[in-house]
């Protein structure tokens, strides 16, 4: 049985090149890519324990110092002056009630100043309907109780667990008489009330020691979100606060950092609970601040990777341009042989056996072109000649149906229109006999367009309208062959409108492609048959000398001998019904250019 074997698509040397240098270095990219991978995690663990440590660290010291605060304050449960003050005032005489008012005065002096945290220290005594107050700027206050305050905070208190209170923007520790562990309903009698606000500023002020110089920050909030204290923006808050209150059923503390990205940025966040005090801690950083140094690192690891395969490129080019691309360039150059371009000129800088490839090349092809000279020369100089004699053919046409034109209109005395016709009739005949040039801009063929139609709509006394648009102002001055638009005009007032006793239309419009601009002439006549642009496509398409009989068809043959045979008309059925000639030309070329090759 005869195997058959799967040809596989030879590759070129320059791939093979580049395939064996990536072979070899694929390993070491590997290997290093690993490494930079493992390194990068253990950092940013150690990153991640780092900050785990130091949140633990804060909230310890200030769970410490509220604990000593409390422990201070609940010694005030047993003072020997608040129980007097509060149980037996109607048996002190006035100097025992002052003389134990100073004394719990100084007391609250000593707790204000015992901690930084406390911004004041109040006494509420419902019994003598006074409140004692120190504040942190060592002010002090006997007064009518704070009814207010005393309410508000006794209400907060029923609902809240842990010692610490929110109320009316301010927190406060609370210790309230007769036991400290009893549960508050509203016949409670409460004997006396140590209320101990804490400072805010304070509690903001070692949050910004706590998160550094950075753009990160902190906040205390209450585990319910009730109340909270920021060192940050406002606005940073609510996403972190959901973010904790989403994990928040599945442990009581963070064992981890989190990401969250937050207006574009990108922060991680850890977040411990104390349990004592009812609060979160919750500190946020940009991951850009915190794990720059290893971006940074992975960015130098793949700017590295990148130019290695750079160098490769640039390297495994040298050799192909040592080798593979001289081989090349002959192979294109003798295809270019095979296909008739016998200009194709190679050079080469470095004195070797290609060089001496490809001077015998170069003369090998100096031959041919002396070979073919004469016949390529009189072929040029034929083409040259039907092209004139095609453009002489147009013109005089157009001046017999003109004389036409002036003779029908002095035989009837319209001396107006003859003056007019006379003029325009002039413009135009200077235009196409002012220079030898065969070649004109589009801008100036379209006003020469625009003065034919002028003269023509004397000839049918405005029964037929000409609309030409704007020349796109890329195309003003492209150059075309004379009298390329004028004909394809002229067949339409004489083969499409003539019989049109009223509201003929004739449209020039462009449309412009990137490759060549499409000149449209369609009209509204009404004799039109499909069969007919059939057989004009067919003639157009037809190269016999013979066929070029008509103004349409010597347009559509001297184009192409400019430009092409993919140049020229195509004619279709006109959107307005009757018919529509499509001028294709193209935005670049026309000339013959000589290929010519540099190896060196």
């Amino acid at each position: 049985m005869k195997r058959f074997k799967m040809k596989v698509p030879e590759m070129s040397i320059y791939t093979k090149l580049v395939l064996a240098f990536l072979i070899v270095l694929a390993p070491l990219f590997t290997l290093s890519l690993s490494m930079n991978y493992s390194g990068s995690i253990n950092v940013r663990k150690e990153i991640s324990n780092s900050m785990l440590s130091r949140v633990e660290y804060y909230l310890s010291s200030l769970e410490t110092e509220f604990e000593r605060i409390n422990g201070i304050k609940m010694e005030y449960l047993e003072d020997e002056d608040l129980g007097k003050l509060s149980i037996a005032s109607a048996a002190m005489s006035d100097i025992e009630k002052i003389q134990a008012v100073i004394r719990v005065t100084n007391r609250l002096k000593l707790l204000q100043t015992s901690s930084a945290y406390i911004e004041q220290a109040s006494a509420h005594i419902p019994d003598i309907d006074r409140s004692i107050s120190i504040s942190s700027t060592s002010r002090e206050y006997y007064d009518r109780m704070l009814q207010d305050e005393y309410k508000g905070l006794l209400a907060a208190k029923k609902n809240e667990l842990s010692p610490l209170v929110h109320w009316e923007d301010k927190l406060f520790l609370m210790v309230s008489s007769p036991y400290p562990d009893s549960v508050f309903t509203e016949k409670t009698k409460m004997n006396f009330m140590i209320s101990i606000e804490l400072s805010k500023a304070r509690i903001v002020e070692s949050l910004l020691k706590f998160v550094g110089s950075g753009q990160g920050g902190a906040f205390l909030i209450s585990d319910d979100g009730s109340w909270h204290v920021s060192s940050g923006q406002e606005v940073m808050i609510d996403p972190f606060t959901k973010m904790y209150t989403k994990q928040k059923g599945e442990a009581a503390a963070y064992d981890a950092v989190d990401s969250l990205t937050v207006g574009g940025e990108t922060y991680l966040s850890t977040a411990r609970i104390s349990e004592k005090f009812g609060v979160v801690l919750i500190t946020y950083a940009p991951e850009r601040e915190i794990l720059g140094p290893i971006k940074q690192y992975n960015l130098w690891y793949w700017a590295l990777t990148i130019s290695s395969l750079f160098v490769i490129i640039i390297f495994s080019s040298f050799i192909y341009r040592m080798i593979h691309r001289p081989l090349k360039s002959l192979l294109f150059a003798f295809k270019q042989v095979e296909i008739g371009n016998l200009r194709v000129h190679l050079k080469y800088s470095f004195s070797n056996e290609f060089n001496y490839l490809y001077v015998r090349f170069n003369d090998m092809v100096n031959h041919l072109n002396v070979l073919v000279h004469e016949v390529y020369e009189q072929k040029y100089r034929a083409r040259s000649s039907e092209l004139k004699q095609l453009q002489s053919q147009i013109n005089p046409h157009f001046l017999y149906n003109s004389f036409f034109i002036i003779y029908r209109m002095a035989k009837i005395q319209d001396y107006d229109n003859v003056t007019r016709f006379t003029r325009y009739l002039g413009e135009y005949f200077q235009y196409i006999t002012r220079d030898h040039n065969e070649n004109v801009n589009l801008q100036t063929e379209i006003k020469m367009t625009r003065t034919y139609g002028e003269i023509q709509a004397l000839r049918f006394s405005n029964r037929i309208t000409v609309h030409i648009e704007e020349v796109p102002d890329s195309c003003e001055h492209l150059i075309i062959p004379r009298l390329t638009l004028q004909p394809i005009v002229e067949n339409a007032f004489n083969h499409g409108l003539e019989d049109k006793l009223a509201d003929g239309q004739i449209i020039v419009s462009f449309t412009m492609f990137e490759e060549y601009l499409q000149i449209i002439v369609e009209d509204n006549g009404d004799d039109l048959t499909n069969q007919a642009i059939t057989d004009i496509n067919q003639m157009l398409r037809t190269n016999d000398a013979d066929a070029a009989t008509t103004g349409m068809i010597n347009v559509h043959r001297r184009l192409q001998i400019k430009y092409g045979e993919q140049w020229g008309l195509q004619c279709m059925r006109s959107r307005l019904g009757g018919f529509q000639v499509n001028i294709r030309i193209p935005l670049k070329g026309g000339e013959d250019h000589v290929a010519s090759f540099d190896c060196g």
